[in-house]
């Protein structure tokens, strides 16, 4: 059987907002760290994101080259 969760859940006060095709928006809003892996052996550097509106737990890891092309 679950047990009752004694963690407070966070709450929201805005919603995020949508573009055209209905998606959401999100935007970085911190980069928490920051990594080197290796994909069919070239080194690429990736940068765990916060995104805006989005806990710590919710943060992503992403390639820097395509936060700097989606967000200059």
């Amino acid at each position: 059987m679950l047990k009752k969760s004694t963690k407070e859940a966070p709450v929201s006060t805005t919603l995020p907002t949508l573009n055209a095709d209905g998606e959401f928006e999100v935007a970085p809003s911190a980069v928490l760290d920051r990594r080197t892996i290796s994909r069919k052996s070239q080194e690429i550097d990736q940068v765990l994101v916060q995104w805006e509106n989005m806990g710590p737990e919710e943060a992503t890891w992403e390639d820097l080259s395509f936060i700097h092309a989606q967000f200059p």
